[in-house]
């Protein structure tokens, strides 16, 4: 009935694993920030190369990219009306997984 992880942990085995959880769940979260942001970085200047259209420079696009999408998710409170757009995803994925494996199977990965 906690309502949050460092809650649940301090239920079960005391403060100091709270705050060790705390630390730790800050460390992944600001990991995974930061992997998005190098991915979202790298990415969209190549597709706007592929594309023809003149690319501004990576840090142009990271400071973008923060402004516009990460800052404004992160202040959401409740993460609810993303639920569709996760699932239009997981379906993307599982296109791109079978699509693959299709590939794989009928040998246009062999070498030649």
């Amino acid at each position: 009935g906690k309502g949050s992880h460092k809650e649940a942990a301090a239920v079960v085995s005391g403060p100091i694993l709270a705050e060790s959880m705390a630390v730790v769940l800050m460390l992944k979260t600001t990991a995974s920030c930061l992997s998005y942001a190098i991915v979202i970085s790298e990415s969209v200047p190549e597709v706007l190369d592929y594309l023809g259209i003149p690319s501004p420079s990576r840090q142009v696009v990271l400071i973008a990219a923060v402004l516009v999408v990460l800052l404004p998710l992160c202040l959401q409170r409740d993460l609810g009306c993303l639920s569709y757009t996760s699932l239009v995803g997981i379906l993307c994925e599982v296109w791109v997984v079978s699509f693959m494996t299709i590939r794989l199977i009928d040998g246009s990965y062999q070498e030649g």
